[in-house]
């Protein structure tokens, strides 16, 4: 009768495996790590606890690229299933330095869509403590420091008017990452070093970088994260005063958002016409634009502002 003493309904159907809306639930590991308490000992209790950690990170791993990339509603939904089982197992590595990192790395691809199920209160509170555990240390983690931890402490450096050290210390995160490095690791290191030649005024320098990530993301298969990053490239062309190149980056940006099928980058670009539209006093334009925006958000099951 071991199944029926973890605690919660949840956990009995994990291990059950009752078929719900994202398919089976497999991280049957979840429940036997409160059930094999009673029974085990330390050794096979340490064993489920290992396999449990290692199942909820790189399941973790697996959503931020599927939500993003593939079925959305479907990876959604399966988030809210599991999410908290990620988010614990990502706390349960607090204490572990050899495992932090890959945490921190898989909580930070996970931030928007928590923030998409309206779950986002909780999960950030615990991003924010393995956050603060990793920068305690920040000058310990040398070459291995993960993106997020950099990212936290560059924002904080910017804060407070150090933009210069926030740029060198993005440029050489970025340059620790250039051999042998995941393609979308790298476009992470190089977004936060264009934001920070953004900051300083080298708007060419962020461009080279923004494209670059592009290039990164498309050839990995982050098909939609080369996509998004168009919207930072038509702000710096903005700034530059070449509105002919913003238009182009957002027509194109939208027409490929098409041809993925990806509505929420559909919505946005659509939305981001419409504005320009507006400056430009065509108001029918601007309407047939907006509403386009309006159907490609609800289309994707988010809200709509």
């Amino acid at each position: 009768d071991w199944p029926w003493r973890v605690r919660t309904l949840v956990d009995r159907s994990l291990v059950l495996r009752v078929p719900g809306a994202s398919g089976h639930r497999f991280l049957v590991v979840q429940a036997l790590r409160e059930a094999v308490r009673l029974a085990e000992g330390e050794e096979r209790v340490s064993i489920a606890r290992d396999s449990w950690r290692e199942a909820c990170l790189t399941l973790g791993s697996r959503a931020h690229f599927e939500v993003n990339e593939r079925d959305r509603r479907q990876w959604m939904r399966w988030l809210g299933d599991e999410g908290d089982n990620i988010v614990s197992a990502c706390m349960a590595t607090a204490q572990d330095s050899a495992m932090l990192g890959r945490a921190i790395d898989v909580l930070h691809g996970l931030r928007g869509p928590f923030w998409l199920i309206g779950r986002y209160r909780g999960f950030d509170q615990a991003f924010e403590k393995l956050l603060n555990r990793g920068l305690d240390d920040f000058d310990g983690w040398g070459e291995e420091t993960p993106t997020p931890i950099v990212d936290h402490k560059v924002q904080m450096l910017t804060a407070e008017g150090e933009v210069e050290e926030a740029f060198r210390i993005a440029q050489r995160h970025r340059a620790a990452l250039e051999p042998g490095s995941h393609p979308v690791r790298l476009a992470t290191a190089l977004d936060l070093e264009a934001l920070c030649r953004f900051e300083l005024g080298d708007v060419e320098g962020a461009i080279d970088c923004w494209i670059r990530y592009g290039s990164l993301c498309d050839s990995a298969g982050y098909r939609r994260h080369a996509l998004w990053i168009e919207s930072k490239l038509t702000r710096a062309n903005i700034e530059l005063g070449r509105f002919a190149s913003a238009l182009a980056n957002t027509e194109r940006a939208l027409k490929r958002g098409e041809e993925l099928g990806d509505d929420n980058s559909v919505g946005m670009y659509r939305k981001e016409l419409a504005a320009r539209s507006l400056e430009r006093h065509e108001f029918d334009e601007a309407i047939g634009l907006a509403k386009g925006s309006v159907d490609a958000f609800r289309r994707t099951g988010e809200s709509v502002n």
